[in-house]
């Protein structure tokens, strides 16, 4: 589901030493940071908070203003999960993995992928798309190696390594390569150690083998020639260099897409079940179907955004969610941070991040509305707690996590509901999740797979809203919202919705 099957010819290229990160020519995309804070704001009827709260237990207080702090609460068997900062200017290593007849990685179109401006690639670069996305806060600087790390594996071994010898195998090739940078890139390993200190660098791979769903390749999505995240005992990605497309230009949605997860986000989508019939965000965000911008709940977690939250009457004008983040929680007692269960609205508008997505020359069931319209979603982000992977319930304010359990997400995008983040299908009027469900804006039929699929009418325009009736079925702990909503005005730009508590 992250990439395209691609006809490419079933063959390998290999192995050269260099001593220097390639300094190949490509336009490096260069922006300036903006102020990571925000200002807390008060209003007749709503707020926007300056920072987030910390998380009561029983007899301990959790900090979760930072995404890593939140991961670091939950390390199963003893492994400690991590992801790097996202806020300021941020380096990460990208070190080429070769095999045995590698000969010198395309550096200029490695580069141009994760470094260079949109104009460089089908989409964006890496370091674009996030510098975009977190509204100026983060500013990504890989070091690239110039040569081929040599993988201590073969591609037949990497095919028949599946699941947790996947991720087993990615640890040693992580600990391997990172000697082998630390010898042959000195410079760039020392900048990126005076920078983690004591925590582990990231590493974004880039193998060169083709990958499971191209021409000729028989391997499992399950094996070693995927693209897959680990944030234990690094934030680490891996992925094939031909997932860069087979265009002139590169094309960099797989590998933004990883390093989301190096950012320390979940997949959206169904990961026990591939058949696609769950689809909580209807294939309609980065870490679902590969596609478009970063949601508001994501870019909450990450410090891109703070929401205004309803506290009364109130009309609230929002401007286009990319860039801008702004978004509005609603929740009649929200704790004072992402991990809680709520409604979010944003504005989605078919430019910027989303505009390449939203055009005629995707297939209908990844492609992304051609008009904007408001987005509301179904939050359940409370975490729970857990001893290892076993779930032991809810965290709330009478929770005492005893030694050797830890704190993480109770709800997922998997199987059944409730989910972590849900899209609400405006023409349904209803949370229930449809199977195969595919947001839109309007409704369209297409073929998948040799099925007939129909597109929902997911976005709310003017005049549209949650009134009377419509999603009486939301299921939160809390009850109901006790108001309803009504988009006021709808541009390209804006959006205005009007709050008035329920009679």
């Amino acid at each position: 589901m992250k990439t395209k099957s691609l006809a490419f010819p079933l063959f390998l290229v290999g192995l050269i030493s260099a001593c220097s990160v390639s300094e190949a020519t490509y336009t490096l995309f260069k922006a300036e940071l903006t102020d990571p804070s925000f200002c807390e704001l008060q209003g007749e009827g709503y707020y926007r908070p300056a920072s987030w709260k910390t998380l009561k237990g029983k007899e301990k207080e959790y900090s979760v203003a930072t995404r890593g702090e939140t991961m670091s609460l939950f390390a199963p068997y003893g492994e400690r999960s991590y992801c790097f900062p996202s806020v300021g200017e941020v380096p990460i290593a990208l070190i080429p993995v070769g095999f045995a007849s590698s000969t010198t990685p395309d550096i200029t179109r490695i580069s141009a992928a994760f470094m260079g401006e949109s104009s460089d690639t089908v989409y964006h670069s890496v370091r674009s798309y996030y510098w975009y996305c977190s509204g100026g806060r983060l500013l990504l600087n890989f070091e690239i190696a110039d040569s081929f790390f040599p993988c201590p594996y073969t591609v037949e071994e990497l095919t028949e390594r599946a699941g947790s010898g996947a991720k087993s195998t990615l640890k040693t090739i992580y600990n391997e390569a990172m000697e082998w940078f630390e010898e042959n890139y000195n410079s760039a390993y020392i900048r990126l150690k005076d920078f983690y200190q004591d925590s582990p660098i990231p590493v974004y791979f880039l193998y060169d083998a083709p990958y499971a769903g191209m021409e000729g390749v028989s391997a499992p999505t399950s094996s070693m020639l995927w693209a897959f995240s680990i944030n234990s005992p690094a934030p680490i990605s891996w992925s094939s260099i031909y997932m860069s497309g087979d265009d002139l230009l590169p094309d960099a949605h797989t590998f933004i897409h990883e390093t989301g997860h190096l950012l320390g986000l979940e997949d959206y989508y169904d990961t026990v079940d591939g058949s696609l019939r769950r689809s909580p965000l209807g294939r309609m965000d980065m870490m679902d179907c590969s596609v478009g911008d970063q949601n508001a709940f994501s870019k909450m977690l990450l410090n891109w955004s703070r929401p205004y939250v309803v506290t009364g009457e109130c009309e609230i004008t929002i401007r286009q969610s990319t860039y801008n983040n702004e978004c509005i929680l609603l929740c009649p007692d929200w704790n004072g941070t992402p991990y809680d269960e709520y409604i979010l609205i944003e504005l989605y508008t078919p430019g910027l991040l989303n505009g390449k997505d939203a055009s005629d020359q995707r297939a209908l069931g990844t492609r992304l509305p051609s008009k904007p319209g408001v987005k509301v979603y179904r939050v359940d982000a409370q975490l729970g707690i857990f001893d290892n992977t076993r779930q032991i319930g809810r965290f709330d304010e009478n929770s005492v996590v005893g030694e050797g359990e830890g704190l993480k997400y109770f709800c997922d995008n998997t199987l059944t509901p409730p989910y972590l983040i849900q899209l609400l299908d405006k023409s349904s009027g209803s949370a229930a999740l449809a199977d195969y469900y595919v947001a839109s804006d309007s409704v369209k039929t297409f073929a998948e797979n040799g099925i007939e699929r129909v597109t929902s009418e997911s976005l709310f325009y003017e005049g549209d809203g949650i009134k009377g009736e419509e999603f009486n079925d939301l299921g939160f702990e809390f009850g109901d919202l006790g108001y309803e909503f009504e988009v006021t005005y709808l541009s390209g730009t804006e959006a205005t919705i009007k709050f008035t508590q329920k009679k």
